[in-house]
């Protein structure tokens, strides 16, 4: 048989041997591989989507929660948890919120009525300590279906305080459908929904189904129609999780992934159609025996045409080509090429090879370069990368070591009638803090913001605490101008230690300090912080003097003034840092200043000291709207 006849012959039966081997693939192997596929993707959807309803969940529950242990709350004064939570209601947007007592007497802020909840068991766990979310159950007060969360009211904060009541929260019936029906479907057909441990159904697109409480296997029992869905849901509540399939009301075959939902006793069910579920696979076949057949007459059509235009040159042709590639190149000299003279077209296949290999050859060189700048690019990053994540761990660390630092709030209840204190660093770790020690004959209280923020106030935050638990003792620490002057000195002798430090560069800080005397008198000494106070009638704004700790300019403690307030029932003193005062926002790139504060403070004198600091920060954060932070935020409150 002639080369010119044997090659084109050839080439068919490749040709036809690959189109009918890529077809058995897509019809054997290809189908089964995309069912499988698609299951697990389905299986992993739908325990995504049940991870997901457990997070929103506990997310609402959290929220409950903080609102729960507010101090507020905890006063199970009626009135006064009432006021709090109305605003609550329309904030969280659900129907009702209300305190059920220890006896198990619930009230109801919005409705204002009270019914009894100690047996029901969202109520018993909440009072054990636990968060809880009901089924769907029909309200004592409305008498329609309902969803209830339930968040421990405990004593205090300490960690075996005990739980003094319970608040809830009603939603309407499709709370937990509203969640379920949000799922993304990734099939026409697919559709969700989530049933208890005893099958009844409480989230579904068919919203009567979850007001009527349908349980399809109680159904089933009496109504065959019912029974395919009620042998899947029994089979999930033994399982928990896994894969099945039935046959629909409609008669459609129908697959159904089912799995529980995280730290709750319902089980998410994601259905589909078994039509829409093998769509892909069909339509992937038929692309398959297309594309197959297409290269089946395109390989036939080109050995047709080779049969036509080769001859007996060709081999010649191959030889050189198998001489160069196994060669020459083969031995790594990219610049070899064909030589010899040829006829006819392969005159042009020997240019179309030497060309081919010229490219080759400029492809590998920059192929080359380009794979070695990568490398050199990826382990530059790889080092930077480590770099950063040590930076941020010893950063991480020196937050910790920094929160440490700060009084506990233990020390301020024993020390002051009541108190409240915001301390927000603008970033990980900040120039801002506050330091307590209380003695027989009072407590001294500092208030300092240190030249900077992040890591370099951070480390000068740390310096001035400990000056501080050195120099103040019990026979100074009523002395408030011998506290700062004392300080002056020790931040200078460590700053003079570099004597090439820039002369510009300002290293020390402003510092309030304040005496409260056991009769509730005050002294005060400050350099460039202004301590409010207020009696109910009038601010008085007592401001810093212009001196910088640190700075080197106090000769005595002579240098430094101290203002008495004398003990006055009703006294409550303010002290904040500048990250306050000189905040950008309003509209205006103007800062907040004090008027706003003074106003705040004086007009809810009455309150407890954490809810007028919680106005504060309220009215700080509106004013700032999109601004950045331009500083640390540092709030202390007391009454004496």
């Amino acid at each position: 048989m002639k080369l010119r006849v044997q090659i084109p012959l050839l080439i068919v039966l490749v040709v036809l041997a690959a189109c009918a081997s890529l077809i058995i693939a897509v019809q054997l192997i290809v189908p089964a591989r995309i069912h499988d596929a698609n299951l697990a993707e389905l299986s992993a959807k739908t325990e995504a989507n049940a991870e997901l309803i457990s997070a929103r969940l506990d997310a609402q529950l959290v929220q409950l929660y903080e609102i729960a242990n507010r101090i507020r709350i905890r006063t199970m004064d009626w009135e006064i948890v009432r006021q709090t939570l109305l605003p609550e209601v329309e904030r969280l947007d659900c129907l009702e919120m209300g305190l059920v007592y220890p006896d198990g007497t619930a009230h109801y802020a919005v409705d204002g009525v009270t019914s009894y909840l100690g047996d029901r068991e969202y109520v018993r766990q909440a009072f054990a300590g636990k968060r809880a979310v009901s089924d769907v159950l029909i309200s004592r007060i409305t008498n329609a279906p309902v969803v209830l969360l339930a968040a421990p009211v405990f004593q205090s904060n300490e960690p075996d305080a005990p739980v003094i009541g319970v608040l809830f929260m009603r939603n309407d019936a499709m709370f937990l459908a509203d969640m379920v029906n949000a799922i993304r479907p990734g099939f026409q057909s697919q559709f969700a929904m989530l049933t208890n441990n005893e099958g009844t159904i409480v989230a579904h697109p068919d919203s009567a189904l979850v007001m009527d409480q349908f349980n399809p296997i109680i159904a089933g029992q009496t109504d065959p129609g019912f029974k395919a869905l009620g042998d899947i849901v029994a089979q999930a509540l033994r399982e928990k999780s896994g894969i099945t399939s039935f046959v629909g009301l409609d008669g459609e075959p129908r697959i159904s992934t089912f799995t529980g939902v995280p730290g709750y006793s319902w089980t998410l069910f994601v259905n589909i159609t078994k039509k829409d579920f093998d769509r892909e696979m069909t339509e992937l076949n038929s692309i398959f025996f297309a594309i197959g057949i297409a290269c089946l007459i395109f390989g036939i059509i080109i050995a047709l045409i080779i049969g036509r235009v080769t001859s007996m040159p060709i081999l010649r042709i191959v030889r050189a080509v198998e001489d160069l590639a196994h060669g020459k190149i083969a031995e790594g000299n990219l610049s070899a090429r064909i030589e010899g003279s040829y006829r006819n077209e392969f005159d042009d296949i020997k240019d179309a090879v030497n060309s081919m290999a010229a490219e080759i050859e400029i492809y590998m060189t920059g192929k080359l370069h380009a794979e070695r700048k990568v490398y050199e690019s990826e382990l530059a990053k790889e080092r930077a990368e480590a770099a950063r994540e040590a930076v941020m761990s010893g950063i991480s660390y020196a937050s910790k070591i920094q929160k440490n630092l700060l009084p506990a709030d233990s020390e301020l209840t024993n020390s002051f009638s009541d108190h409240s204190v915001i301390w927000e660093p603008r970033d990980v770790v900040g120039g801002d803090i506050y330091w307590l020690k209380k003695f027989d004959a009072g407590t001294a209280l500092c208030v300092c913001d240190c030249t900077g923020h992040g890591t370099p106030g951070a480390l000068l935050t740390m310096l001035v605490v400990s000056a501080l638990e050195g120099i103040v003792k019990p026979d100074n620490c009523h002395d408030t101008a011998y506290i700062i002057w004392r300080l002056e000195q020790r931040l200078v002798d460590v700053f003079s230690v570099n004597t090439n430090m820039d002369a510009d560069i300002k290293d020390g800080c402003d510092l309030a300090v304040l005496f409260v005397a056991k009769d509730g008198s005050v002294n005060i000494s400050s350099g460039n912080i202004h301590v409010f106070v207020c009696d109910g009638r009038e601010v008085r704004q007592i401001k810093g003097q212009n001196i910088y700790i640190g700075e080197g300019r106090l000769k005595g403690k002579d240098d430094v003034e101290t203002i008495n307030i004398p003990a006055k029932d009703g006294n409550k003193f303010y002290i904040a840092s500048d990250g306050l005062f000189d905040q950008i926002g309003g509209g205006r790139s103007e800062p907040y200043g004090y008027r706003a504060f003074r106003q705040i403070i004086l007009e809810n004198h009455n309150e407890k000291q954490s809810l007028i600091s919680d106005r504060i920060w309220s009215a700080f954060e509106e004013y700032r709207g999109a601004e950045p932070r331009v500083d640390d935020f540092e709030l202390i409150a007391f009454k004496p």
